[in-house]
């Protein structure tokens, strides 16, 4: 590097440490717009995610109000996974509600660490990483209240008094889309900062090359002929400018 250094021009060597300065900042750059992007679109599909979850209980609650429940049950989880992104939909019975409506379909029994923590009471919002990409999961545990939201819980689950738990929700969104659309962004981002640093290198290069490399050159000819025809009085006539290579000259 020391000798490569040693034996490269000027304009090389700035070529060189601009390069290098610009592929660091492109670099950076990009890894804070994957990491904000990503950051912004978790957090917007959480609160989506949340949302739903809220809707998907509401009608649940309204089905046991009006008797449907057991009716139409299998058709609102349909239209729920029907949502672009949800992948899974499960609602978890605890033993309280086992013990009076029996125990759940096939489907929405726990199948994973995530369903047991969730039926002990635990709120989880965890990001996975599957063969088919990263997978946003929420689990809102549901406990019995006398006002939730104007319904009076204990009226269905007479034998689980207020605070207890009734069971879990869990819904699951696919966030491969997204991550897709964030990639693709990266590559456009990284595709016009790269002919911007190339354009700014170029531009930079000839600047360089006129303010610098070419009055050089004429410099060292001048010292040239002025060695060559042991002449002193030879001058510089090209360099007009008042800066310090002027001034040298």
């Amino acid at each position: 590097m020391k000798k490569w250094l040693s034996n490269t021009s000027i304009q090389s060597k700035v070529n060189f440490a601009l390069l290098t300065v610009l592929i660091i900042i492109m670099l950076v750059s990009m890894l804070f717009t994957v990491r904000s992007e990503r950051a912004m679109v978790e957090a917007t599909q959480l609160q989506n995610i949340k949302d739903t979850t809220d809707s998907y209980l509401d009608t649940l609650n309204i089905m046991m109000l009006t008797g449907t429940l057991a009716q139409f049950r299998e058709t609102h989880r349909e239209k729920v996974l029907s949502q672009p992104g949800i992948t899974e939909a499960k609602v978890l019975r605890s033993q309280p509600v086992i013990d009076v409506f029996g125990p759940s379909p096939k489907i929405d029994e726990p199948s994973d660490e995530l369903d047991r923590r969730a039926l002990a009471g635990e709120a989880i919002e965890e990001i996975r990483n599957t063969p088919n990409g990263r997978v946003l999961t929420v689990l809102r545990p549901v406990f019995s209240e006398t006002n939730y939201r104007g319904t009076d819980c204990t009226s269905c689950h007479f034998n689980a008094p207020e605070g207890e738990q009734l069971g879990a929700i869990r819904l699951s969104y696919s966030l491969k889309a997204l991550d897709e659309r964030i990639n693709l962004n990266l590559l456009q981002l990284a595709g016009i900062q790269a002919l911007l640093f190339i354009a700014g290198l170029v531009l930079i290069s000839l600047v360089i090359f006129r303010l610098i490399v070419k009055p050089l050159r004429y410099l060292r000819r001048a010292i040239q002929q002025a060695e060559k025809e042991s002449d002193l009085s030879v001058q510089v006539h090209t360099t007009r400018t008042n800066d310090e290579i002027g001034v040298l000259s």
